[in-house]
C-alpha cells in the first residue's frame, strides 16, 4: 500500500449485503481497526488481509439506515455515529456486480472527518445528504417507480405545469435516478426503498398507497379556496405537507418568522399569485391570499430588509394592530415597535388605535406596492 492520505481508527463490518442493511444486522461480525485511505482505495483490516474498496466502486456515501439497524450497530459498536458506504462488488455467482455495503462506527469526528474526505475526493453525487430532491422531484420518482409515465397522466398532478414536470425528470436523469427512458435506475429504486422508512413489505403496493394518499391530498387543495379574510397556506418540510386555510391577521402564528431565508412571489395555473417563503430549517411555506394585492403587503412586512415604518403599515393593511404582534411579525425588538408607532401617529399615519388613516394610505400608495386604491 502507498501514499495513505488519511488514517482514522473506526469500529467496522465489511461486506454486509446490502438488503440486510434496511432489515437486520443480527449476526454480523465487526472488527476494530485503522482505516487507511489513498488516492485510488480504501483499506480495511481483515482477518489476515486487507479489504480494498477502490474510489470507483463507491455508488453512495451517507445512506439512512432503519431504526432496528441503528439500535442494532449502537448495541454492537458501542458507537451512535456511523457511515454507510455502499459499493459494487463482483458477484461470487455468474458474471456482474452487486452492491455491498461497509458500515464504520465511531467517534462523531472521525465519522465526519472519513466523509468530508471522501466526498471532496469523489464528489457530492455520491453524498445521499447532499441537494435532497424536492417534493415535486420525489412524487416525480415515485410515480415513475410504479410504472406511471404517461405524460397526459403526470401533467395534472403537477398541477398542469409542463415547466415543473419537465424540470423535475430533468434533475433526477442528471442525478442518475432516471434514465432517459424515464425508468428508474438502480440508485433511483433504492431511494424510493429509503423513503418507505421501514425496509419491508411490497414496494409497488407501498407506492400505490402513496399515490393514493398523494392524489388525495391534492383534491383537497383544489377544494380550499381563499376569501378576503382567510388565506390558503400550504406548509411543506421534504415529503411532509400540512394544508388549510389561515386567517390573515392571524397568519403571523404559522410562519417561523425569525427563521426566514427568503420571499419569493410566484405566479400559478389560473393567473393565482403566491407568496413562497423558506426558512432556515427548510421549511417551505406557501400562501395564497384571494388578492393578489395582499402578497405584494406580505412580502414587504416579512422583508427585513424594508423601511421598518412600510412594513408597519403593511401589518396595519392586512389586520395587524397590536403592538406585541408587530414586533413578532417584524423580528423587531418591543421597544423599537412603540416609538416608532408613537412617531408614525403624531405623523398623522395612524391613530391610537393602530388603524392606518389616509395619509398612512397614501405613503404605501407611494411605495409602490401595486395596491388597489379607490
Amino acid at each position: 500500500m502507498h501514499d495513505v492520505k488519511l488514517e482514522v481508527e473506526m469500529t467496522y463490518v465489511i461486506s454486509v449485503p446490502q438488503l440486510l442493511t434496511r432489515q437486520s444486522l443480527t449476526g454480523i461480525k465487526w472488527m476494530r481497526g485503522t482505516i487507511q485511505i489513498t488516492d485510488t482505495n480504501v483499506w480495511l483490516p481483515s482477518e489476515n488481509c486487507f479489504e480494498i474498496i477502490p474510489f470507483k466502486s463507491i455508488e453512495m456515501i451517507g445512506r439512512n439506515l432503519t431504526g432496528l439497524v441503528r439500535n442494532q450497530i449502537l448495541k454492537s459498536s458501542k458507537y451512535s455515529n456511523h457511515l454507510v458506504i455502499d459499493y459494487k462488488k463482483g458477484s461470487m455467482f455468474g458474471t456482474g456486480d452487486i452492491t455491498s455495503t461497509i458500515i464504520l462506527a465511531g467517534r462523531v469526528e472521525n465519522v465526519r472527518k472519513i466523509k468530508n474526505y471522501l466526498v471532496t475526493l469523489l464528489g457530492f453525487t455520491v453524498d445521499t445528504a447532499f441537494g435532497k430532491l424536492e417534493p415535486d422531484e420525489t412524487r416525480l420518482l415515485c410515480l415513475l417507480a410504479t410504472g406511471i409515465n404517461d405524460a397526459d397522466i403526470l401533467f395534472p398532478i403537477f398541477d398542469r405545469n409542463r415547466v415543473l414536470l419537465k424540470h423535475a425528470f430533468m434533475v433526477l436523469k442528471k442525478r442518475k435516478l432516471v434514465d432517459d427512458y424515464a425508468s428508474p435506475t438502480p440508485i433511483g429504486l433504492e431511494y424510493v426503498e429509503q423513503l418507505k422508512g421501514k425496509g419491508e413489505g411490497n414496494l409497488g403496493m407501498d407506492i400505490d398507497k402513496a399515490f393514493e394518499n398523494t392524489a388525495r391530498l391534492w383534491n383537497k387543495v383544489d377544494m380550499i379556496k381563499s376569501t378576503a379574510r382567510m388565506v390558503k397556506v400550504r406548509w411543506v418540510y421534504e415529503d411532509s405537507i400540512l394544508v388549510g386555510r389561515v386567517a390573515i391577521d392571524a397568519l403571523w402564528r404559522f410562519i417561523p418568522i425569525a427563521d426566514v431565508k427568503s420571499l419569493v412571489i410566484e405566479e400559478r395555473k389560473l393567473g393565482a399569485v403566491l407568496l413562497s417563503v423558506s426558512t432556515k430549517d427548510d421549511i417551505s411555506i406557501y400562501i395564497e391570499p384571494a388578492e393578489k394585492s395582499t402578497v405584494n403587503v406580505l412580502q414587504i412586512a416579512l422583508n427585513q430588509n424594508e423601511e421598518l415604518q412600510i412594513r408597519i403599515l403593511a401589518c396595519m393593511y392586512v389586520g395587524i394592530n397590536k403592538n406585541k404582534i408587530f414586533a413578532y411579525t417584524l423580528n423587531i425588538p418591543q421597544n423599537l415597535i412603540d416609538a416608532q408607532l408613537e412617531h408614525m401617529m403624531n405623523k398623522g399615519l395612524i391613530d391610537s388605535d393602530n388603524i392606518l388613516l389616509v395619509k398612512g394610505i397614501k405613503t404605501i400608495k407611494d411605495a409602490n406596492l401595486n395596491l388597489p386604491f379607490e
